[in-house]
């Protein structure tokens, strides 16, 4: 993808998986598509794509460059939950072969099967699936960006403590207008579909939109409101409204920060009083020195569990340290905080002592819903990644990763150390 006014859509997943993920540039099932999130508005926010490498000649047909992919991974890891309040040991080999076609300047499609083979009969082996299109165009003062998605996984993820099946369906259109030299308008509407088996599956759209000012080249600030409706099926249908600030600052050109925050106000449904909470969303590259770079990333977002009648709150913190040491050989170290409590959306009966003193019971017949936290789960990660460039389209990358989460209920605390190897090789 190539050309003034192409970009790309960026999404942070919401389910955590318990396995460190594989390297970035080589598709696969295991970054597919978001549950629910309704800080879209920052997290929606537009990337330039970077510009491909040539190809040989035998892989263009015509517009149509064909980009294969593949890639080999091996991991031991411990503490990894196959169902919920068992952890196990286990090898895992991974493949991932997969294609990506640049369809023109503006248009990418890309399809990645994943092969997960455990040492361990406690696990699944698994055939994952990742299909990913993305577009953009121009027209006059107008630009339009396109994602369709659908992925399936089958991984160990922390909200559910097990093995868990996700299908997961996403189509995104954002447009962006160029009122004049300061004002600039966005516009979004998204679809998310997800479908997790025996869990709470949900189907969700919504519509942001932003107002951005530019005060200056490099500062520029926007309001925005975000409306969203949400059907579950273990659950009653939610809709929410949201309303957010955003500062997009670049003071110079190793420093460029994004901050974004405002209020949520979602209907439960069912009688269950709104949730009212604060979202956010803040990001903060720096480019310390010519071979150091530094990240830092902060949010909080609200979204329907996996479980029946309970919503998440998920407050999240990341930082990266990535370290050119030669030429062909990096250092990248990511570290990862989450804070995610459950609340309780169904509704529970009134109580009351008696006079006697004995404990609560019902004393009416009318319900009501208190939002109850009822888990609450404090889980952090590292990982370290030693990268060498074999070639331009070929990489080793060596790693080791820890994790552990601490829950409110103890089924679904575990601690983990993986260490593996990748070999890679992309055109």
């Amino acid at each position: 993808m190539t050309g003034v006014g192409v970009y790309s859509l960026q999404f942070s997943l919401n389910a955590q998986s318990v396995l460190a993920p594989p390297p970035e540039g080589y598709g696969g099932a295991s970054v597919g598509v978001p549950a629910s999130s309704t800080n879209q508005a920052f997290t929606a926010s537009l990337v330039a794509a970077p510009e491909p490498p040539p190809l040989p000649s035998a892989l263009q047909w015509g517009p149509v460059d064909v980009r294969p992919h593949f890639l080999y991974r091996f991991v031991y890891g411990d503490g990894i939950q196959a169902v919920l309040g068992q952890s196990s040991k286990t090898a895992i080999n991974e493949v991932y072969a997969g294609v990506l076609f640049d369809l023109g300047k503006n248009w990418t499609l890309d399809y990645t099967p994943a092969v997960s083979i455990y040492s361990s009969s406690q696990f699944q082996n698994t055939v994952d699936q990742s299909v990913s299109l993305h577009g953009a165009a121009s027209y006059g003062d107008w630009s339009f960006n396109l994602q369709q998605s659908y992925g399936k996984t089958t991984e160990p993820l922390v909200e559910t403590g097990e093995q868990t099946e996700e299908d997961t369906y996403l189509t995104s259109l954002m447009a962006s207008w160029a009122m004049n030299s300061k004002l600039n308008l966005q516009i979004g509407l998204s679809q998310n579909f997800l479908d997790a088996g025996n869990f709470q599956s949900l189907k969700e759209w919504t519509t942001p939109e932003w107002l951005d000012y530019r005060i200056t080249t490099g500062f520029s600030m926007g309001l925005g409101v975000t409306l969203g409706y949400v059907s579950l099926s273990l659950s009653p249908h939610e809709t929410f409204e949201e309303g957010q600030g955003r500062i997009q600052w670049n003071p110079g050109p190793k420093l460029s920060i994004q901050t974004s925050g405002g209020v949520e106000d979602r209907q439960l449904g069912g009688g269950a009083p709104d949730l009212i909470t604060p979202v956010f969303g803040a990001s903060i590259n720096y480019q310390a020195f010519e071979h150091t770079r530094l990240g830092l990333n902060l949010s909080r977002s609200v979204s329907p569990s996996l479980f029946q009648s309970q919503v998440q709150t998920s407050t999240s913190l990341s930082a990266t340290l990535h370290q050119d040491i030669t030429k062909k050989l990096a250092l990248s170290i990511d570290g990862s905080y989450f804070y995610s409590p459950y609340q309780n959306t169904a509704l529970v009966p009134i109580t009351g002592p008696f006079l006697n003193g004995s404990a609560n019971q019902a004393v009416g017949p009318v319900p009501t819903a208190l939002l109850q936290t009822d888990r609450t789960d404090t889980q952090w990660s590292v990982d370290i990644h030693l990268s060498w460039a074999l070639t331009d389209h070929g990489t080793i990358d060596v790693f080791y990763s820890r994790s552990e989460n601490t829950s409110g209920l103890t089924l679904f605390s575990y601690s983990s150390v993986q260490v593996g190897f990748s070999l890679g090789y992309r055109f």
